[in-house]
């Protein structure tokens, strides 16, 4: 199996947040001394690995993008990367085989297929003022007269790097933006410094969480995974599925709630059953992704209705899979 991206040395806290509430989150800092863990897998890279079966199950046909150049637009030019288009065209590709990146905008047979193209930057690159913070370097260039390199760091005490990655798909063929699937997330980067390490958040509309890094992956992880989970958001924009349960605390989008409501009302029996039992497999229910029900399936739907306050029997309804949802 495909690994999303992989980060050694995280440190065992890992708090998930419920997405942008309006109120930015503190960076949580680890304590002094905290143990490090060298099991590279954490709650987030499994993220686009559970994006391509998503979209198999909720889309059936593959998606296919064309990745536009994403520049960095703010003024601070030399002190980040200046184009961040092949670790957006990285992403989509460890999706799988749902997702077709296509590199010729300009073939005859996209004329016949539907493509989105990913349009975006860097919008956002704020340092702040902050006790006992710093930042780490993916680019050449100079804060603050502290000149870094990709190998190198900024060890100023006094500073929080926040950045803002926007994405604004639009139909290739049509040549219009497609509303309401934009994207718009920020990571913060502060030092640990008491152990010589990064923490940092994701903050914006589709997930939300704290963890920490070590100092040698700085920025450069940090916008990987910042990155990685605004693909697999605008993919759950555009295709209508439900990207927010790819990880534990993702944002409940309404509009592709109300696509998947309406939709499952008009669908068969056994795609109902494979979409549920889907989504209890992505919960832990030891279940197997079918079209066809069984008696491990209907003991796993009567187990979760009792938990979940429903009445406990195995017949599949708009109820449960709303609740299955996370509405």
């Amino acid at each position: 199996m495909k690994r999303g991206l992989k980060l050694s040395g995280v440190v065992l806290s890992l708090l998930l947040l419920s997405g942008c509430t309006g109120t930015e989150p503190e960076v949580v800092i680890p304590t002094a001394g905290s143990q490090i863990d060298q099991d590279n897998r954490t709650s987030y890279t499994t993220v686009l690995e559970r994006t391509n079966s998503m979209i198999q199950v909720f889309k059936g046909e593959p998606m296919n993008v064309f990745i536009d150049t994403i520049e960095n637009k703010t003024a601070a030019r030399g002190k980040l990367p200046a184009d961040i288009t092949d670790i957006v065209k990285t992403s989509f590709n460890k999706i799988g085989d749902y997702v077709t990146v296509i590199y010729n905008d300009n073939s005859e047979n996209l004329k016949r297929t539907e493509v989105y193209t990913i349009n975006g930057a860097i919008t956002e690159y704020d340092i702040i003022e902050a006790k006992d913070s710093g930042m780490d370097a993916a680019a050449t260039g100079t804060v603050n007269k502290n000149r870094y390199d990709a190998d190198g760091s900024i060890d100023n005490e006094n500073q929080i790097v926040k950045l803002a990655i926007n994405f604004n798909p639009s139909d290739m063929h049509k040549g219009n933006y497609v509303s309401r699937t934009s994207t718009s997330n920020k990571v913060t980067i502060q030092k640990k410094s008491s152990a010589n390490a990064f923490a940092f958040s994701i903050l914006g509309s589709g997930f939300g969480f704290n963890n920490a890094v070590t100092k040698s992956q700085g920025v450069h992880a940090s916008i990987t995974v910042l990155v990685e989970l605004s693909v697999a958001e605008v993919l759950g924009k555009l295709g209508k599925f439900p990207y927010w349960l790819l990880l534990d605390g993702g944002k409940v989008n309404r509009d592709v709630v109300n696509h998947l409501s309406g939709e499952f009302l008009r669908e068969p029996l056994n795609k109902k059953i494979e979409k549920i039992s889907y989504l209890l497999a992505l919960k832990g229910k030891n279940v197997q992704v079918t079209r066809l029900m069984n008696n491990q399936l209907k003991q796993a739907i009567i187990e979760y209705k009792s938990a979940h306050v429903m009445r406990a029997d195995d017949i599949i309804s708009k109820k449960l899979y709303l609740s299955l949802l996370g509405v």
